[in-house]
């Protein structure tokens, strides 16, 4: 078998990224090829970062959906969807705790892995005027 292009190795990857969700270590395995040459070509070559970043932000997309639906179905795609904003959705403000500040209350919440356990907190503290 001849060796194959850069380009070939980068669709390649490409595509077992779409098929593992994102995941540079499975689709590594599924391809052959290195974690490290996939984090090289996302800061080698921007067309590459772009195409995966699009990828990430597709299933952003779908993750918030899920969580929307939830609202509806109680807890059956929150967990699975929690997970994915939990590690790729930090550029759109998920993370395991938000802050907020509504008319002079600051709202506290903390994610946790039992949706039962979620913590919410609620200071109801006024802000001084000073």
């Amino acid at each position: 078998m001849s060796e194959l292009t850069t380009r070939k190795k980068k669709d390649i990857f490409y595509k077992a990224l779409s098929q593992t969700l994102g995941n540079v270590s499975q689709a590594a395995e599924i391809t052959g090829l290195s974690r490290l040459m996939h984090y090289q070509w996302m800061n080698n070559d921007p067309k590459y970062k772009t195409k995966v970043d699009e990828l990430i932000n597709l299933q952003l997309d779908k993750a918030e959906q899920a969580i929307y639906e939830c609202l509806d179905n109680r807890f059956t795609k929150l967990e699975s969807a929690k997970f994915i904003l939990r590690y790729h959705g930090r550029s759109r403000g998920w993370a395991e705790k938000q802050e907020l500040t509504i008319t002079n209350k600051v709202i506290k919440f903390e994610f946790g892995d039992d949706p039962e356990a979620t913590d919410t907190n609620i200071d109801n503290t006024e802000e001084s005027e000073d």
